[in-house]
């Protein structure tokens, strides 16, 4: 059962996936996260690494309507989400299947410049299309760089994504990967991207 913290986390990353901000998550916001992460790290449609990126976004999607869906209407509302989540977090290893490997992809894509580690400003640029201030971004970084070394590696980003889902503490590092952790994502911003 999701623990009251994660019951107020789980709709920020809702919200997070709700690329056209309607109240639901469909393949159109996948397609639309797709074009993002692609014009974020400054790939072309029709190129080798767009693409496999686009296909790694859309295989998460087709995950996401299989397991989640359960209406079968090809679009899964918050409840379902809920729902969904409830279900990864109180399966052994279930997590570890479905979100690891998407969270070190979404990790990678964060990393504009390819030297293997997120920086503060690949960071900051990131909340920025949430509307998260550059301020607000540099000090949630401060938290999430555990061993303060001015940067987060690919394994860090992926720990703190799990905790983000996971922990139900709320002094855990990772509550601050989206933000600070009582602010909302700006579904305007979203709509926008």
């Amino acid at each position: 059962m999701l623990s009251d913290l994660q019951l107020k986390k789980l709709p920020k990353m809702f919200a997070l996936n709700d690329n056209n901000g309607d109240g639901v998550i469909a393949q159109e916001d996948f397609e639309e996260a797709a074009r993002v992460l692609g014009r974020f790290r400054g790939l072309a449609p029709g190129t080798a690494e767009y693409e496999d990126l686009h296909r790694t976004i859309m295989a998460r999607w087709n995950n996401l309507r299989e397991t989640c869906d359960t209406d079968g209407d090809n679009r899964v509302t918050l409840q379902e989400w809920l729902a969904y989540w409830d279900k990864v977090l109180a399966t052994q290893g279930e997590y570890e299947r479905v979100c690891k490997p998407f969270s070190a992809v979404v990790a990678r894509t964060l990393d504009l410049d390819g030297d293997g580690k997120i920086s503060p400003d690949e960071y900051a640029q990131w909340l920025s299309r949430w509307g998260v201030d550059k301020k607000a971004a540099l000090e949630c970084f401060a938290r999430l760089d555990l061993n303060g070394d001015g940067h987060l590696s690919v394994d860090e980003f992926v720990a703190l994504v799990a905790q983000y889902f996971q922990s139900s503490d709320p002094n855990s590092p990772g509550n601050w990967l989206l933000g600070p952790p009582d602010s909302q994502l700006s579904s305007s911003q979203s709509a926008k991207r």
